[in-house]
């Protein structure tokens, strides 16, 4: 099964659709082809732009002093020779945004047959089986690269070393990743994150899918080089912040810094205690296989040091708040909170029923003068008053709906089980079935009876 040509050669050609908002191709252009230096085999006919019917396309036809007011204007200044091109635009009074446009809609038409072959010899499995042809085809990575860098120097080559620079302002989609940065170093950081994905697909491809120690570290040693190179493009404070805004720190904790409306300052304080843990500690920099008991025993107390360093900085309430927040269930019941438009209270008043209910299931496992029957009564009954206590607290329609979500560790509980959570959004649960003469343990120790470990949260 073969990719769709379109697929891949769309994304050179996205632009291309901006040209009808200038152009109306009504006719053959009146000068002859030629063929610009540097430029592929251009078409004998201009490109047919579409009719200009939109609202965009009105306004720029009968803007005063512009070329587009002639609806023949594509017809009278279409050349293939790319530098002419630029040159009769600029002569014509276009913009220089828009004649960047359209030049680049013109280099992606030159170079869509070459993505196309290379589209058609892309070999991709069926959507069932795991997919390796797009993303871990070395030759494909290479070949798509060396096509952008084509891209450019053809768009260099045609605006020539004196056209205006582009410096319109960062979009809004750019501006949480970059900051306010200038789009000079902007350009510059992309160029960096182009060459080190590149080297990453590559290590990633040679592996085929087994990542062994060598190839992670690899991947450790990418990173550092790839800092280093950061380094010498932005001082200390934008390296910093650049940091902050792209790491996968940054990305895991989104939800609870959002869930715990954080401030930036709170964001700084946990995002620097994170990331030094990670750049030690982290899925890359581990190595890979299996941890000894001194490497256990290290990495705990890196964990438990940074959470006394986010104590420290959010203080004793705050840090029970994004404790409270990373947890996933916590994030689900507040998105139904949300969507309901209840109080953030009833978040969190249904958050410490579960934490209740979690309690009392250990009370009731481990009381030694109630026999096992007893205790499963017991804790059927504390299931079916958890359940009616969410429900008030949540109301019908949002407490239905996190019922469903606390179906695993309810229905635990209902069947006579003791349940715990863990700060990774799990549970475990004890049962009576298995439970040893000598009773069970308090919550958060090893409980004499066989724990059964489940993923719950959102």
């Amino acid at each position: 099964m073969k990719l769709p040509a379109l697929l891949l050669a769309g994304s050179l050609a996205a632009n291309a659709v901006l040209v009808a908002v200038y152009i109306n191709d009504t006719s053959t252009p009146t000068e002859p082809t030629t063929k610009g230096a540097g430029s592929p085999p251009a078409p004998e006919a201009p490109p047919r732009a579409a009719s200009p019917t939109s609202a965009t396309t009105r306004d720029s036809a009968t803007a005063p002093g512009t070329a587009a007011a002639d609806p023949k204007t594509w017809a009278h200044l279409y050349t293939a020779d790319l530098r002419t091109l630029s040159a009769r635009l600029r002569a014509a009074g276009f913009p220089p945004a828009t004649i960047r446009t359209i030049i680049a809609a013109q280099v992606a038409d030159q170079l869509r047959p070459r993505a196309k072959e290379l589209a058609d010899g892309l070999e991709v499995k069926p959507f069932w089986e795991t997919n390796r042809g797009f993303g871990y085809d070395p030759k494909f990575s290479l070949t798509m690269r060396e096509l952008g860098r084509e891209s450019d120097r053809l768009i260099k080559e045609a605006l020539g070393p004196d056209f205006p620079a582009d410096d319109s302002e960062l979009s809004e989609f750019q501006r949480p990743q970059y900051g306010n940065l200038p789009k000079e170093k902007v350009d510059q950081l992309k160029r960096v994150a182009d060459d080190y994905n590149e080297m990453r697909v590559q290590t990633m491809n040679a592996a085929r899918g087994l990542m062994l120690p060598e190839d992670r570290e690899k991947l450790a040693i990418l990173e550092k080089e790839r800092r280093a190179d950061l380094a010498q493009l932005l001082s200390p404070q934008e390296m910093e912040d650049y940091l902050m805004r792209t790491s996968l720190t940054t990305s895991q904790l989104r939800g609870a810094l959002t869930t715990m409306n954080a401030s930036e300052g709170e964001f700084r304080a946990i995002f620097q205690a994170k990331q030094a843990y990670e750049d030690k500690y982290g899925f890359q920099s581990t190595g890979g296989g299996m941890m000894g008991p001194d490497q256990i025993k290290e990495r705990t107390a890196a964990q438990k040091q940074v959470t006394e360093q986010i104590k420290a900085a959010l203080g004793e309430q705050r840090y029970v708040e994004y404790a409270r927040a990373a947890d996933g269930e916590f994030q689900s019941i507040t998105r139904l909170v949300q969507q309901a438009n209840l109080p953030g209270s009833a978040a969190v008043q249904a958050y410490d029923l579960r934490a209740n209910a979690s309690k009392e299931s250990y009370r009731i496992f481990a009381d030694a003068a109630l026999s096992n029957e007893q205790k499963r009564a017991a804790l059927q009954t504390l299931a079916q008053t958890t359940r009616s206590q969410l429900t008030a607290a949540l109301g019908a329609d949002a407490g239905g709906s996190y019922l469903k979500v606390a179906a695993p560790w309810l229905s635990s509980i209902e069947r006579g089980g003791a349940v715990t959570f863990n700060e990774n959004g799990g549970s475990t649960t004890y049962n009576l079935s298995t439970q040893r003469p000598t009773g069970a343990a308090s919550p958060g120790s090893p409980a004499p009876a066989v724990p059964v470990t489940t993923k719950t949260g959102g």
